[in-house]
C-alpha cells in the first residue's frame, strides 16, 4: 500500500505512515479469491509470510461517520482526516480507508489531546496522530517519545 499512496504535502509523510500502521506494508489486491490463491503460493514455495488486503470485501468507515467528523474539524485548522491529506488512484481509496479509517492527523500533542479528551467530543471516540508521530487510540492510550532515527 505504501508505493501505492502519497501524502498530498511533505509534512504529512510521517503523520500518515503512523495512521496506516502495519497495512502500509500490506499487499493490495483486487478480491479474496486472489488472496487466497497469494496465500497458498507463499506456504507451497515456503517463502514467508503477507498481509493482503482484498478490494472487494475490506470494511471502511462510512461516508456519514467520516463526514460527522469533518464537520467537526473543519472549525479548526489544527485538524484533518487522514485519509483527506492522501492521494491514490480511485481504485486504491478503498485500502486507503482501511488503512487509515478515520484516523485525524492534529499539528500538536496537544491539539490531539484536546481533541481526543476534549469535553465537546466526547460522545466520539477519535483517534490522532500527531505530524510528529505521536499517537492518542481511541481507548485513549498514547505513543510516542523519541527513536535513535530522531537524533
Amino acid at each position: 500500500l505504501v508505493d501505492l499512496c502519497r501524502p498530498s504535502q511533505r509534512r504529512f509523510n510521517l503523520a500518515v505512515t503512523v495512521a496506516g500502521g502495519k497495512d502500509m506494508d500490506a499487499i493490495v489486491v483486487d478480491n479474496k479469491q486472489t488472496g487466497f490463491e497469494c496465500i497458498r503460493y507463499l506456504r507451497e514455495q515456503r517463502i514467508g509470510t503477507a498481509t493482503f488486503l482484498p478490494l472487494d470485501s475490506l470494511q471502511i468507515p462510512t461516508q456519514e461517520s467520516a463526514e460527522r467528523l469533518r464537520t467537526i474539524l473543519e472549525q479548526d485548522g489544527r485538524y484533518r482526516l487522514a485519509a483527506d491529506v492522501i492521494t491514490c488512484d480511485e481504485n486504491m481509496k478503498r485500502a486507503v480507508l482501511y488503512a487509515v479509517g478515520n484516523t485525524v492527523i492534529s499539528d500538536t500533542l496537544d491539539a490531539a489531546r484536546e481533541l481526543c479528551f476534549g469535553r465537546s467530543n466526547a460522545e466520539f471516540r477519535i483517534k490522532s496522530v500527531t505530524l510528529g508521530g505521536a499517537v492518542i487510540s481511541k481507548a485513549g492510550t498514547m505513543t510516542g517519545g523519541v527513536t535513535k532515527d530522531d537524533t
